[in-house]
Parts: C-alpha cells; structure tokens; sequence
C-alpha cells in the first residue's frame, strides 16, 4: 500500500491511500494548505494501527 499525495482543483494538498491494485481504500476528509500539513494528516492515520474499531453492534 502506499500513501500518495496530490493537488485539488482548488491548489490543495490532498491524500489516498491506494492499495496493490492502485485503488483508493482511504482518503483525506480535509483539504490542506501546504504539503507539510497534508503530511501530518496522513502520518496520522498510517500510525494508529492500534487505534479502537466502532461499530454499530458492540
């Protein structure tokens, strides 16, 4: 898997995560506005790999 960031249509820095297929499985909820921000988001996300799963039944 790997995280790529890009630029939107509006000049944000926005992530994905793609996996081997090169699908998207996860994306940035949030547009940022310099790359060190959208690093910081995505760095986030790749390091709570213990964080707690919700669901609705339990």
């Amino acid at each position: 898997m790997v995280f790529e960031i890009y630029l939107d249509s509006d000049d944000r820095f926005r992530w994905h995560l793609l996996d081997q297929k090169g699908q998207i499985v996860a994306l940035a909820a949030e547009a940022h506005r310099d790359l060190d921000e959208a690093v910081r988001s995505l760095a986030t996300v790749r390091d709570s790999n213990r964080a707690e799963i919700r669901h609705p039944q339990g």
